[in-house]
Formats: structure tokens, sequence, C-alpha cells
């Protein structure tokens, strides 16, 4: 038997071998917090995405650079609490 995703051949019979099953299990972990506020005292986001961003007065997309300190097309926002990642494009397109 092998791999459904890597067509590894596998010793025992499963349907995942140990690498790609432990990659499944990272990637349904972040899928479950993609939808959901992260405060940057728990983690920030990579410099190269842009997020939304919340301030406790308004929301926002903006650009992560250092030291908690995030910035948008109006300028540098400094006292962002909580961030998450921008939804996925429409796949239909519209």
């Amino acid at each position: 038997m092998k791999c459904y995703e890597c067509n590894k051949e596998l010793i025992i019979t499963r349907a995942l071998c140990m690498k790609c099953s432990a990659e499944i299990k990272v990637i349904n972990e972040l899928n479950k917090i993609e939808n959901e506020w992260i405060n940057v005292k728990d983690r920030v986001p990579d410099k190269t995405i842009s997020v939304l961003i919340y301030n406790g007065s308004f929301i926002d997309i903006a650009a992560y650079l250092i030291q908690y300190h995030f910035v948008t097309d109006k300028g540098s926002v400094l006292d962002v609490t909580h961030w998450m990642p921008l939804p996925e494009v429409p796949k239909d397109g519209y």
C-alpha cells in the first residue's frame, strides 16, 4: 500500500505515511485557528503577508514590520492588539 499523499510505499496498512500524517495534522490545526483573531502577545504574522488588524477601535489591512509595529496604506499603526489572516479569494472568480 502507498501513502495517498506522497506515494511512499507503506510498511503497515494505513492511508498516510507518518510524515504526511504529521503535516496534515499541522495544516488542520492551522485551519482551525485561521478564522479567529490572534493576540499579538501570542503570535505575530509573517512579515511577507497582509493581514487584518484590530486595535480596539478599527479594523484595517496591514503588514507586520517589527515589534508589534504594523503599516497600512494610511501609515503606521502601533497599538494593534489582534490580527487575523485575510480570507481566501472567492473560488468562482467573482
